[in-house]
């Protein structure tokens, strides 16, 4: 007799079956903050008209983190800084927003005044100049637009 021989044949059913529905993937979680620097920038505003520098600092601490390259952001945190007399910190936010626009006429301005409260006279004086220059250059440059 002869055995019999197992045929091919292809399934239509799965091996493994699934029971109910694949679960759906859950949306992601909303950011602990929003990541919006322009709201972060007008709340540090917002505070420091309030006189209430410390939050102001803490909201431009929050939208340069977002956005690192916003010279205004700087300058504002700056400003509060002078007015908590951190005068170091001060200088240091001028220097960034100088840095990353070169023709930013008041923070050469406030800058150099901090630097002449600070006894540095004629490195002040030179930064009045700078600050000076700056400003008739964008005077100048808006005048022509």
């Amino acid at each position: 007799m002869s055995t019999p021989t197992p045929t091919s044949t292809p399934r239509s059913t799965p091996i493994l079956t699934l029971i109910g529905t694949a679960p759906t993937p859950s949306p992601a979680p909303a950011p602990a903050f929003p990541l919006d620097p322009a709201l972060y920038y007008s709340r540090g505003w917002d505070f420091y008209q309030k006189q209430d520098y410390d939050k102001a600092i803490s909201e431009y601490n929050k939208a340069i983190r977002l956005k690192p390259n916003n010279a205004a952001a700087y300058y504002n945190r700056g400003a509060a800084y002078n007015e908590t007399e951190r005068y170091d910190k001060a200088i240091s936010d001028y220097n960034k927003a100088i840095k990353l626009e070169p023709n930013f006429a008041a923070a050469y301005y406030n800058r150099g005044d901090h630097l002449s409260q600070a006894g540095q006279g004629r490195s002040g004086t030179g930064r009045f100049r700078q600050g000076e220059t700056a400003r008739l250059q964008w005077v100048t440059v808006t005048e022509m637009e």
